[in-house]
């Protein structure tokens, strides 16, 4: 839609005003009415339901204009057909190294899209994903997460709003600091600087954070299994060792140091290509 407005501005000089009655039918497209237009913005579906039909010269056009893959918006004005827009998508230059780190973090990428089939499947192709879904709903991109959940851990990144329920049900939402603000309202990590890299940073940093964790565990059980039962008198009768408050004191100091020194090298963890 951003680029659709930015086209019109730039290639439109007089753009006139509506003060008229907008209706956005999800999945579809966009409904604008007043006293003298009806506007209609979107798929065909939408334009069907409307009971505006294309007549086989304007299907062959289409057709022809997305044999590459491209997108499709429709247009109708006053109930008369009257030409469409193609989009195509750009990847980010990061996204194939993103999706082949991902890979090997044993995380499986799946593009959950409401755009059309061939559009999917060219993006998919590219990204060398084997599981895609197109012409997805709101709710059919919410079911679909609730089943990849039984699967595992689900994480969901997504910009707009039809993303929303999807990022509140996935097990993490992340959301794009370009995309909608209901979005990134939704989302619990937010990529501020829009790099799709944060997300293979992401999960590289929570595999650390847990193995970092597990560390402190052993070696704060390990000082406790040592120390306890030395300040106890356990080798007292054999060797004469009694542990006194002070030196158990600075033992116990030296096992939160430990930790918290072992805690402190995630900063340093290189987290990006």
């Amino acid at each position: 839609s951003k680029a659709i407005v930015r086209y019109a501005k730039q290639n439109y000089i007089n753009l006139q005003k509506l003060n008229g009655k907008f209706q956005n039918v999800v999945g579809q497209g966009i409904i604008y009415e007043d006293e003298s237009e009806k506007i209609i913005i979107g798929n065909e579906k939408l334009l069907a339901a409307n009971e505006i039909l294309l007549n086989k010269a304007d299907s062959e056009a289409i057709k022809e204009a997305t044999n590459d893959g491209s997108g499709v918006i429709l247009c109708a004005v006053n109930q008369k057909f009257s030409g469409f827009l193609t989009l195509s998508d750009e990847l980010k230059n990061e996204a194939n190294s993103v999706i082949n780190e991902l890979a090997k973090l044993n995380l499986q990428s799946v593009i959950l899209s409401g755009d059309d089939k061939k559009v999917v499947a060219n993006i998919a192709s590219k990204l060398n994903v084997s599981e895609y879904y197109a012409n997805m709903l709101p709710e059919d991109k919410f079911n679909k997460v609730k089943e990849l959940m039984s699967r595992g851990g689900v994480i969901f990144v997504g910009d707009g709003i039809n993303d929303s329920p999807s990022l509140k049900e996935a097990s993490v939402g992340i959301a794009m600091n370009s995309g909608s603000d209901i979005a990134k309202g939704a989302g619990d990590i937010v990529l501020v600087k829009n790099d799709l890299r944060g997300v293979s940073g992401l999960v590289k940093l929570a595999n650390a954070t847990i193995a970092n964790i597990k560390e402190n565990l052993f070696w704060a059980f390990m000082y406790n299994a040592i120390c306890i039962p030395v300040a106890a008198g356990v080798l007292y009768p054999v060797f004469g060792l009694l542990l006194s408050p002070v030196y158990g004191s600075m033992a116990m100091c030296l096992s939160s140091v430990t930790v918290v020194l072992n805690a402190l090298r995630l900063r340093y963890l290189k987290l990006k290509d």
